[in-house]
């Protein structure tokens, strides 16, 4: 009913008169753009959850919290810092949040009550290779890469405390701290 009102009212006015009222609806319609705010991501590549920022595949996480943000009213802005600096920035209130930050990383963060994906550590070995997992004690006989403030969970966090820059556990940090 208003778009009808609206449309004879416009017909009905002169050109001067017909802008007055589509002017005042873009002003209207100005503080939803200008006072939006922007929520930044931040976290290294660990594609699928979070994958390339601007592209057509950011990840399921980044996809999703976008669809929230937005419905709310705010943007999203998704980019790849590596993982110490993501943290700590983060802490600093530089960012807004780190995708697939867990409590023990980040203390005192806020986190849902749901989580929106599930990790489990696994080992990966090459094929003929006669080493087995036998127990944490056995990752001594390999050499272990892990990323500086991951999360790997209590054992294995304490496995490569107690051996990291040895041979059996190599600590990385940077940008490309995956590949």
């Amino acid at each position: 009913m208003f778009l009808v009102a609206f449309y004879d009212y416009l017909n009905h006015k002169t050109t001067s008169m017909r802008i007055i009222p589509v002017l005042v609806l873009f002003l209207l319609s100005l503080p939803s753009l200008v006072l939006s705010e922007t929520i930044i991501l931040v976290a290294d590549d660990w594609c699928p959850y979070n994958c390339e920022p601007n592209s057509d595949s950011p990840g399921y996480i980044v996809e999703v919290a976008r669809e929230i943000f937005m419905s709310s009213g705010y943007c999203l802005e998704y980019k790849h810092v590596p993982w110490v600096h993501a943290l700590k920035e983060v802490m600093s209130g530089k960012y807004d949040g780190a995708i697939a930050a867990t409590p023990k990383e980040m203390p005192g963060g806020v986190f849902p009550d749901e989580e929106l994906g599930y990790v489990n550590n696994v080992l990966i070995i090459c094929r003929g290779d006669p080493w087995r997992f036998q127990n944490i004690d056995s990752l001594r006989q390999i050499k272990l890469g892990a990323i500086q403030n991951y999360d790997y969970g209590k054992n294995l966090n304490t496995h490569i405390e107690k051996y990291k820059n040895t041979m059996s556990a190599q600590v990385i940090a940077g940008k490309n701290a995956i590949e």
